[in-house]
């Protein structure tokens, strides 16, 4: 039965891991509507192995120069201390990883907050993944789980262990369409060889969801629980968190949404986003993602004053080609202030192409005092790790999933999913950024 009186957690008590960087921002994010949260990254292959942030790096794991990167990165990453009374979230980067792969991530992950009450992995929405490794790795612990996949804020909902979008079934929507294969029908087919159980509406809703929790986790299965309210995902969390003790870790898994339910069970002080009066940075918006509603945004930034530069495949064939690109990017900042880099549609993509754009940004222009705008997680992180960039402080939401975080030079970053966001959510955040360099005012929606 759950509680009349809900469970609390402290800070420390939390461990996030995340696949990709705008879904660990979004949790970051929602758990920190008491506390301060650091977003950590797990290193790019060739640099140092995680380690607990608390301790320094140990010696003997640091490869040999060889196999290092020419420039370390220049801010403090995974090695180094998370203040006390902070949410530790970890990005592995590990959403197209091979499943050995993955699994190893998150087992490092895992090491940077051993003590942790409450583990959560934040997975994707749309069942993107790695998920069904990610979790045996977890459950290769011995750590008990709870699953809930609603996204109610994005109408996305869980009926009968199947993702629903706007009430259709996923795998009947063109949600995949960036990707090379075809969606899961339900949730236990996603999570193929992990023994499941589906908990329906009703008994999420009713009063003994504590205890049916309880008996799917004893018979060694993972509680599956339909979701279509925020509501019920405070319920389950509560729930969950409730099984919980200093000595006794839970396991979460679930969206951005799940995070926020536990975000409430956190105590501390709040904390809100942050603005700097008078700050007058240029902005970069990179929208490294294909997703339906993407050209809609560009326009509306286009139309709202930005010069768009679209990005064709052979702008990335080669150094010369690169080295071009990084000039027209430079050259438009300089002139304009507020300069969108997209894909144009027309082409053929890879996905490593993201990371060719990533170089070709960083090494054409001074982005030290840049705002950034990236959309899709992949995307901001193949940016963020052509900087150097290791870790984040999050602020908060300027709207669901868009999040503001801090890097090195109090620059500002703004992330956000690439398949969130109306029409106008470019245009939002740039007007959050930098008023006057709109020309129509910006959406009431974010007025933090």
């Amino acid at each position: 039965m759950v509680s009349h009186h809900p469970p609390r957690l402290i800070a420390d008590d939390v461990l996030v891991i995340a696949d990709d960087l705008a879904g660990a921002a979004e949790a970051a994010a929602a758990l920190a509507v008491g506390v301060p949260s650091r977003l950590q990254f797990v290193p790019r292959v060739g640099t140092p192995p995680i380690a607990a942030p608390q301790e320094a790096a140990r010696p003997d794991l640091v490869p040999p120069a060889s196999a290092r990167p020419e420039t370390e990165p220049p801010e403090p990453g995974v090695h180094g201390a998370v203040p006390p009374g902070t949410v530790l979230v970890v990005d592995t980067d590990s959403r197209y990883l091979p499943g050995s792969a993955a699994r190893s991530v998150v087992r490092a992950a895992l090491a940077t907050r051993p003590h942790a009450r409450l583990i959560m992995k934040k997975v994707d929405s749309l069942l993107r993944g790695r998920i069904a490794d990610e979790l045996a790795e977890l459950r290769a612990t011995g750590l008990p789980i709870v699953a809930a996949f609603a996204l109610p804020a994005m109408r996305r909902t869980v009926v009968g262990g199947v993702v629903h979008l706007d009430g259709i079934p996923l795998h009947r929507t063109d949600a995949w369409g960036a990707e090379h294969s075809e969606p899961p029908e339900s949730i236990p087919v996603a999570l193929h060889g992990i023994p499941t159980v589906v908990l329906p509406l009703p008994t999420v809703r009713g009063p003994a969801l504590g205890a049916q929790l309880r008996a799917v986790l004893d018979d060694g299965a993972v509680p599956l629980c339909d979701a279509e309210t925020q509501d019920d995902l405070r319920r389950i969390a509560d729930a969950a968190i409730a099984l919980s003790a200093p000595s006794r870790a839970i396991g979460l898994v679930g969206t951005g949404d799940l995070a926020r339910a536990v975000g409430q069970r956190i105590t501390g002080a709040q904390v809100r986003p942050h603005r700097r009066d008078g700050q007058r940075s240029p902005v970069l918006v990179v929208a490294g993602t294909l997703a339906s509603g993407i050209t809609d945004q560009i326009a509306a930034l286009h139309d709202a004053g930005a010069v768009a530069l679209a990005v064709r495949a052979p702008d990335l064939a080669g150094a010369d080609t690169l080295a071009a690109l990084g000039g027209r990017v430079a050259a438009a900042l300089a002139a304009a202030e507020l300069v969108v880099v997209h894909l144009d549609r027309a082409s053929d993509w890879h996905r490593d192409a993201v990371a060719a754009l990533a170089a070709a940004l960083v090494a054409g222009t001074d982005l030290s005092r840049v705002d950034l705008v990236l959309t899709g997680g992949e995307t901001a992180r193949r940016v963020l790790d052509a900087l150097g960039v290791v870790s984040l402080d999050p602020h908060g939401e300027l709207a669901h999933g868009v999040v503001l975080s801090h890097r090195a030079a109090d620059a500002r970053v703004v992330t956000r999913p690439g398949s969130f966001g109306d029409a106008h959510s470019l245009v939002d955040i740039v007007a959050y950024l930098r008023p006057d360099l709109i020309e129509r005012p910006p959406n009431e929606r974010i007025t933090a």
